[in-house]
């Protein structure tokens, strides 16, 4: 009887344990708890749900940016291999708190609108959402490679090899 309890409980400490990491293996964003959690990169704290950006690695481990530019600069200066890296997502700036995959996301640029960290990258779940704020605030849409080299030119002035390979960033998934 007290071995039927004992298993009873080993099975539901298993269950919650493999329950909190399902998100982390299936794809799915982690989410950011604006205000309280601080970008890895930058160490400020997230506080803007229209912007925030979660990379999770193959292990689980998630890590947190306070913007696009924070995430963009872990990738060209990781401290894990980029071979590590499961996933990036940014937010949707349209739809705040919405977390979508990095490489299903179109970019702006915006040298009239700033966004947390100064470089002006804002994301979209759509092309023509991103078209029409680049319309209004003098900005230009971009994929991956142009936010790699706005990156590489704003915060460490090297050339850099604009070709996104690692596969955290690219849609691999479907989602």
């Amino acid at each position: 009887m007290m071995a039927n309890r004992v298993l009873t409980c080993v099975s539901a400490v298993l269950l919650v344990c493999i329950a909190s990491t399902l998100p982390m293996c299936s794809g799915q964003p982690v989410a950011i708890n604006y205000g309280v959690d601080k970008c890895v990169w930058c160490d400020k704290v997230i506080d803007d749900n229209h912007f925030g950006s979660t990379l999770v690695a193959l292990d689980g481990t998630v890590f947190k940016f306070n913007s696009i530019e924070c995430l963009m600069a872990f990738h060209i200066q990781p401290t894990i291999p980029n071979e590590q890296f499961q996933a990036s997502w940014v937010c949707d700036y349209d739809n705040p708190g919405h977390l979508l995959r990095a490489g299903q996301a179109v970019f702006v640029q915006s040298a009239e609108k700033p966004s947390p960290n100064g470089v002006g990258l804002f994301a979209f779940s759509s092309n023509a959402d991103a078209q029409k704020f680049a319309g209004a605030s003098a900005g230009q849409t971009m994929n991956l490679d142009g936010v790699k080299k706005t990156v590489m030119t704003a915060w460490f002035e090297a050339p850099a090899d604009t070709t996104m390979t690692d596969s955290s960033m690219a849609d691999t998934t479907g989602m």
